[in-house]
């Protein structure tokens, strides 16, 4: 490709087919870049290809990322990070992942200290999003509880508790992450 247009610079990414349905035109982009510290712009999706392609038994789909501002530092085939924010939830009661586990009927919960070193009791949560860290609580817990997110066995058990929380009006954002190298646009489409 010849690059003729360096004033708007543009990202192409690629999402696995799982992550296809979430991701729409016009959501917001965060783009970091690993030759620029420090630098974070936000973009849209701009456009999603509508055919997949398929390689070693995987099929991906290209997307292209459109900057809100551009900056003079940035050059075509910089490595760039796009995290798409695929939802937005305010005010979500939010627990890590490693907390929540699953019992032998399907049902969710955690484990909750009700005093530091004591014994966790199982507490029946019903879960609603989940991110790569962090799992949405709908019902189960009231946000002032110490969940268990490790527990260790050598002789005797040993736990790690985590406040859960992060409610109120911090939001919870689902983020699928992607690496990819930024291309510039052409000037003929």
């Amino acid at each position: 490709m010849v690059i003729s247009d360096l004033s708007s610079l543009q990202a192409q990414v690629q999402i696995a087919e799982t992550d296809r349905p979430k991701v729409k035109l016009d959501q917001k982009v965060e783009l970091t870049f690993d030759a620029v510290p420090n630098l974070t712009i936000t973009g849209h999706v701009a456009q999603i290809d509508a055919v997949g392609t398929s390689s070693s038994g995987v099929v991906t789909y290209n997307v292209t990322v459109t900057f809100d501002v551009q900056d003079k530092r940035l050059n075509p085939g910089m490595t760039a990070s796009a995290s798409i924010v695929t939802e937005i939830r305010p005010n979500v009661l939010l627990v890590p992942n490693a907390a929540v586990k699953t019992d032998s009927t399907g049902a969710s919960y955690v484990q909750v200290l009700a005093t530091p070193g004591g014994t966790p009791t199982n507490v029946t949560v019903t879960t609603g999003a989940a991110g790569d860290t962090q799992t949405e609580i709908t019902s189960g817990l009231t946000g002032n509880e110490n969940v268990v997110t490790q527990t260790i066995a050598s002789g005797g058990s040993s736990t790690t508790g985590s406040r859960s929380g992060l409610s109120g009006t911090r939001r919870w954002r689902r983020w699928t992450r992607w690496r990819r190298r930024l291309q510039g646009r052409e000037l003929a489409r």
